[in-house]
């Protein structure tokens, strides 16, 4: 069930990429928070932290600046949280 989940996760992710590229954001942000809701169950957070960069793009794009700046200010801290756990 994981590799299925992590399949379906991976594919909307690069579907929200596609549509983002596209212009199509509201599609985008769609597949980004599904994406996310994923993610956050599978605890991959390598993941979450590309799902939560893509939302803030989107949400730029969309006009809504302070949503991206909380999309943009979470994605920050999980990198952080990351890298912190990498270290010796």
């Amino acid at each position: 069930l994981r590799l299925s989940t992590l399949s379906i996760s991976n594919a909307l992710r690069t579907v929200a990429t596609a549509e983002e590229k596209l212009a199509r954001f509201t599609e985008a942000m769609q597949h980004f928070q599904n994406t996310l809701e994923i993610d956050k169950v599978l605890s991959l957070s390598a993941r979450i932290a590309e799902d939560l960069s893509g939302l803030a793009r989107v949400s730029k794009q969309l006009g809504r600046d302070q949503e991206a700046i909380v999309y943009l200010r979470r994605a920050e801290l999980v990198n952080a949280s990351l890298r912190q756990s990498m270290v010796p």
